[in-house]
This record gives C-alpha cells, structure tokens and sequence, in this order.
C-alpha cells in the first residue's frame, strides 16, 4: 500500500481504522466483467450517506452511496490501476485510502466475475468557518473563498452563503484566507489585496477556527461603451489590469445601455474593452502601453467612457498624396500602412503621387513612405521614426486622406574595416532606428534621413557590434567609415579529470570582472571529441565559466588557476587576447559534481514559496542557465556544482535579491562548500532591502529597469516601466553601490543615470533608509 496521508497526523490518529482490501464470489456479476464494492465511514464508524463515488481504470463507473455507506459499482472491464475517489458532502474529496493526491492514492485490480471490496474512512479534518459582509454590514449573498495552505499542499474553496456563511473542511495545517463577490477583486483577511499581507490561521483535527471580515472600501470604476454611431454597446467586456502587474485585474459586462460598473482595489489601472474578439485600451488604443493609467483612490468613482472601433471587419479606407518640394507628385514609392500589431498592407503611389488602400480592419495606423531609388524614408507627417509619427484612428466604414510632402533629407553611406589588417569587410549590416540595410558591393546606404546628427549601428559576423556618430547634411551623402574588431578566439579539449577521457556537452561562457552572465544557447559547447571552440570572445582580459550539460555527472566551475576548478571567480585563471587571436589553452578537467539543498525563510522566519538559487544573476532580454527553483515548501536543491566552495544568489518576491549569508556583492558572499557525489545542506533567511523607487522620463514605452552591483557588474534588481514616466519600485540589498539602466530589452536603446554607459554612469549608495526615490531622463 502506498503513504497513506494518516501517517502524517501523528500518533494520536492511528485510531481511524482503514478497512483492508480483499476479494470475493460475488453472488451475480456479468461475464467478462468485475465490480467494486464497499463501505465508506466517518469518525466512530458512523455511515456515510448519499457520497458521490467515481471508479475508473481500465473501466469507468460512478454511484452513490446508501443510508448505510455501501456502495457498489459493476460492469467494469477486468484490470488494474483503479481507483477510487469518494465526493462526500461537506467534506474532503479523497482517493482510497485516505488520500487527496491522485499519485497517492492506492490501486485495485479488477478480476473477471471477481468482486474488490475497497472500504474507506474520511480523512480527519478540521474546519474554518465565518461570515463575509460588505463595508456596510450587510452580507455578501455571493461569492467564493480560497484557502490557501501555507507552504505547500492544494488549495481549497468553499461557496458564500445567501446569508454571507461559508464553511470548508480541512486538513490540518495553516492556511491564509480570502473571498470575493460576483465580479470584484480578491480580499484577504484581514482587509488586504495580496496574499503576502494576509492573517495565517491554524487548524487542527476536530476543531472549526471563526474567520471574519468585511469588504475594504474600493474604488469605482463606471461608464458607457458606446458603437462609432453613438448606439450603447450592449453585453461588450470590460475589464481593468493593474499596471504595476501584481494582480490580474477584473471585468465584467454593459448592460443594455451600454454602461457598466467594477469595483477594484486602490491603484493604478488601465481599461480595457474588448467587442465582437477585437480589443482596446482607453482611449482607443490596441496595446496596453498606450493607454490611459487611472490612479483609482479608495471610496471614490471614476468615469470613463469609451467608443469601440467597431467589429474586426475590412471596412477601413486609407488614401493620399506623396508630393515633393514644389508640389509634383512623387511616383514609386513604397507606402506601408503599420498598426500595433503588426504591417496591414503595402501600396506604391502612382504616377501623380496618389496612393489608396482599402479593405482594412479597424484599427490605429501609421503611414512610411520608403523609396532608396528616391532617398525617401519618413513616416506622416514628415516624421523619421515610429515614435514621432502621427497615429490615425480608423473606425469600421471610416475613410482617412493622408497627404505627406517629402521632407528634405540626406543619406549616409557606410563602408567598414578590418581594425587589424586594416582590409575591408564587404558583408555586414548598417542599423538607424528601425531600419536595417545590408550591404551591396562593400557599402550600405541609409538614405531618407534628416539633417541632423544620428547614431549609425554595424553589425558583421566574426566582429564586435559597433555604434558610430554620423552628421547628414541636406542635399548630402555622408560618408562614414566605421572600424570593426574582430573577436578573439580560444581552443581547448574537455576531459574528465580523473580518467583523462574527454566529456562531450559541457558549455563554457566567457566572462569578465564586470560582466557574468549564462544566458540561454551555448557560446561554445565540447564535442565527442571533447574539442571546444569559443568563436565570439571580445578581446581584453576573460575567464571562463564552464557548465555541464542539464543531467550530466560533471559539475560546473570556473577554469582555475592552475587547469584546477574553483567556485571562485577570483580565483579564475584570466586570459588577456588581443583582437583576433586564436588562444590554445590547457585541457579544462572536469570533476564531479555535488549537491546543494536547504530551507530559504523571509525576513518573517517563514518559507519562502517561490523564486530561483543560483550562482550567476540573469541576463536582461534572454533566460539564464542554471538556476534552480524554490519550491513550495520554501526548499532548493541544485545538483550541478563542482567541489568547490560557492556563493549563492537567491531571488524571490518579496525580497531583496541576495548573495549566501545575506550579502550584497557575490566576491563577499558566505561560501557554501560541494563535495562530488555528497549532498550538503545550506539555510538561507533572507534580508528584506531597500525599497527604491526609479522614474525615467523620455524613454520608450516598455522597458527592464535595472540595477548593477558596481564591483561585480552583476544584476542587484530588475523591475518593468510598460510607459515612460512609469514608477518603478527595486528591492535592492543595502551595503552595495549600484549603477542604473533602462533597457528595452533587446540593448539596442539603453539610458544610464548620470552617464551614457556602465563606466560613466552614477553610482548609487544603497543604505537600510535610501535612497527613497530616484528620478532621470532617458539618454
């Protein structure tokens, strides 16, 4: 028999008897099949009456039990692996024997004309029990209730009564609580909008803990949604998210006058509408970044009315005139219609310039005009990029003119160089803003751009990407040439370092003292052979990280100094390569790998429920290798270090992100000592840090807000701005001075504060009381 979930009660509980599983002649079974019968009884043997009972295996069946807890299900298919699961009213539903987990629960075997007598009692339970009311007393008629074990273990709901009651039966533990009515957010008790600011409650067998509470005060969120001709959109959703991203938001529907009402915690929220399965954010805007944030305060109603852009039809006309300097029309050129998600349609002007497209969806445009024959390259009106033009509402049967005159411009014509043999590079790529041009015959042309100064980016394979200053004059091709670096390279065998065999599927990311990272994909991974090429190394000084792949016996290390492992990168062998090189270095040998487990508790003593350990902070845009979870329980394991001594990041909600033994910077960190083939325990309790709240202004909409340790380079904090202007609150160690970034994501448009790149920015000093804000614009 499988663990049976009593164990886990104590000894005071072995009382509950179970009854044991045996087989009989039934009196009558049908040819070619079996059946399943038994009694199910509470505390005391008492029967349990009129309980829903499901039999499924090779076959299926379903019952209920009678007055004097007997069931019986026939017809069932011979086999094994059945199982029996018990819905009594009131109660835990529970596999046989006493069992809530599918894994669990114990299995029966079907014989043909035989008869398996499965008998059960309920699991020992205890009961929390209350009333719910709104802020004015009177009860909620409706409604759900979680509860939520703390730790580990499934939650549980229970229904709101018509009198504002509910009761749930539980198994022992301690659980936090909350309830919400027929559309309206979550409450838990007492009085909070988040789990992680709830009561916990206690329960044990036999007894019914009281749980009480009172809806907060919300605010009010009202309106009407109306159709492009003025009618009420009737039954079209309408939702809020919480633009801080903490909590779903909550929705409900118009009434036939096209209004609607929610309730929702104090915050800052956006609107949605979404109609015939097309959807917008107030006002009129088909991605959430663009719309309206409303800053919700309790006890107070907000209106905010809305007009949809009509069904998801092809009604939509869009048509203009491409003109130039003294009013002729301009032929040929390319005129893209683009919306948020993604290019609508692309049509060329005529002859007299004119151009027209129709049959598009309703929607928000934008109108580029793109011609290199013609040096043309502007969005309406006159505009050089995206973020600067001009975005057109369309609603269903809504034609739209978009005349435009081409704007004086420039070009800049790119060619590159080898920056050690001085020899042209005649295949890459010339980036300015959104565009990308290849080159032809040893040049790239960007063409279309305004005077003014710009920031040219170029890409080749087998070099460094780079960014270069460039001027465009009126009239004028500039002519830039930029200075490409070519990568380093270096070459080395993989090899166990007992046997001297050579181990396939180890991974080794270079590195530098400010700059760790694991991200997802391999820079350069051993073969068969155990041969290894890393061919994108910048040149300067490096050490190596080496990580076995996911499984593998072999545990991960830096490269010593000596061709030994460490767990140090301060002990790391480092390599100084010039542009170019190609580095022969000694045999990596790798050592088997150990285990590391432990407990990680909050800055309140109790398990932690989610978040990663790991050994290298993650990478901004991409996934990062080898961390490990924290699981419900609040427990880690990570069994892919070599025997060495570690540090150990930990990174969890709730918390500032921290090095072993509670320390800001990872060189400073408690080391936590692996031994190959051992397990060793190590217990974190984490320090709560310093709230910093970040604002950038003039950035673009949508960006990872970071904070870097300014010793290591490593990430301290990350947070999301969906708009600029965004605040953004960082939980970051104190302890540590941090250097601060906005990125899009992709690194193409970075801001530092103080400064235009890591070495110039500002350093930041982190103390237990600040700094409390931090404002900057976006450079």
């Amino acid at each position: 028999m499988r663990r049976n979930i009593l164990r886990r009660f104590g000894s005071a509980l072995l009382a509950v008897t179970v009854a044991v599983t045996g087989l009989v002649t039934p009196a009558h079974a049908d040819p070619g099949t079996g059946a399943i019968s038994g009694h199910l009884t509470a505390e005391g043997g008492a029967p349990v009456a009129d309980a829903w009972v499901e039999v499924s295996g090779a076959g299926y069946g379903n019952t209920r039990t009678d007055e004097n807890g007997y069931y019986r299900v026939e017809n069932l298919a011979p086999g094994s692996e059945y199982r029996v699961f018990f819905f009594p009213a009131g109660r835990l539903n529970q596999y046989a024997h006493q069992t809530t987990d599918w894994e669990q629960a114990d299995t029966f075997t079907v014989v043909d004309g035989g008869e398996t007598v499965v008998d059960d009692s309920l699991i020992p339970v205890g009961y929390i029990a209350g009333r719910f009311t709104a802020h004015d007393g009177t009860p909620l008629t409706e409604g759900s209730v979680e509860l939520l074990p703390v730790g580990s273990g499934s939650h549980q709901w229970a229904e709101i009564g018509p009198d504002g009651r509910y009761r749930a039966a539980l198994l022992p533990g301690s659980y936090q609580v909350s309830f919400s009515g027929y559309r309206s957010q979550a409450q838990w008790v007492p009085g909070k909008p988040f789990s992680t600011d709830a009561a916990v409650f206690t329960v044990a067998v036999g007894q019914t803990v009281q749980v009480d509470d009172a809806v907060a005060e919300r605010a009010v969120v009202t309106g009407h949604i109306t159709r492009p001709d003025g009618s009420p959109a009737v039954q079209v959703s309408v939702s809020l998210s919480v633009v801080s991203g903490a909590e779903w938001g909550l929705g409900t529907e118009t009434d036939g006058d096209g209004a609607y009402r929610i309730e929702a915690w104090p915050g800052q929220y956006r609107v949605a509408v979404y109609s015939d399965g097309f959807g917008q954010y107030v006002p009129q805007r088909r991605i959430e970044a663009q719309g309206t944030v409303f800053d919700l305060a309790a006890d107070s109603v907000t209106t905010v009315d809305e007009t949809v852009l009509g069904q998801f039809g092809y009604g939509v006309t869009l048509r203009g005139r491409l003109t130039g300097a003294t009013g002729q029309g301009v032929a040929g050129v390319e005129v893209r219609l683009e919306t948020d998600w993604g290019s609508a349609a692309t049509v060329h002007t005529d002859a007299g310039g004119y151009w027209i497209a129709s049959g598009l969806p309703a929607s928000t445009y934008l109108v580029r005009f793109s011609s290199p024959a013609q040096n043309v390259f502007q969005y309406a009106y006159g505009k050089p990029s995206q973020e600067e033009a001009t975005r057109f509402f369309l609603q269903e049967g809504q034609t739209v003119v978009v005349n435009d005159t081409v704007v004086p411009v420039g070009s800049i014509r790119v060619t590159a160089k080898d920056a050690v043999t001085g020899a042209a590079i005649g295949v890459f790529d010339a980036m300015l803003g959104e565009r990308q041009v290849s080159a032809e015959q040893g040049a790239a042309v960007l063409g279309g751009v305004p005077a003014g100064q710009y920031e040219v980016s170029v890409s080749a394979e087998g070099y460094q990407y780079g960014r270069f200053p460039a001027a465009v004059a009126v009239g004028a091709q500039t002519e830039l040439e930029v200075t490409l670096t070519p990568y380093a390279h270096i070459t080395t065998t993989v090899v166990d370092s007992v046997t001297g065999e050579p181990v396939a599927g180890v991974c080794v990311f270079p590195a530098t003292r400010q700059s760790f990272r694991t991200w997802e994909g391999c820079p350069g991974e051993s073969g068969p052979d155990g041969r290894l090429t890393l061919d994108h190394v910048d040149p300067g000084t490096v050490q190596l990280f080496v990580l076995a792949a996911e499984g593998s016996a072999y545990g991960a290390q830096w490269f010593g100094k000596n061709g030994l492992g460490t767990g140090s990168q301060l002990d790391a062998r480092s390599f100084t390569l010039a542009p170019g090189e190609t580095r022969q270095i000694q045999k990596i040998r790798m050592d088997r790998a150990g285990t590391v487990t432990g407990l990680v508790t909050g800055a309140d003593s109790q398990p932690v429920t989610e978040g990663e350990v790991s050994v290298v902070t993650p990478t901004i845009g991409n996934g990062t290798r080898g961390a490990a979870p924290i699981d419900g329980t609040g427990h880690y394991t990570i069994s892919w270090l070599g025997p060495y001594q570690w540090p150990l990041q930990f990174r969890t909600a709730g918390h500032a992100w921290q090095w072993s033994g509670g320390i800001a910077k990872r060189h400073d960190a408690v080391k936590v000592s692996v031994v190959s083939d051992q397990t060793t325990v190590f217990d974190q309790q984490l320090k709560r840090g310093t709230l910093v709240r970040v604002t950038v202004t003039g950035g673009p909409d949508g960006g990872e807000q970071a904070a870097f340790n300014v010793a290591t380079g490593d990430l301290a904090a990350l947070g999301y701005a969906e708009m600029s202007g965004d605040e953004v609150s960082l939980l970051i160690l104190g302890g540590q001075q941090v250097k601060l970034q906005l990125s899009t994501g992709s690194g193409d448009r970075l801001g530092w504060y103080g400064g235009t790149g890591f070495a110039s920015a500002t350093s930041v000093p982190i103390t237990p009381t600040g700094p409390a804000t931090l404002t900057y614009a976006f450079s």
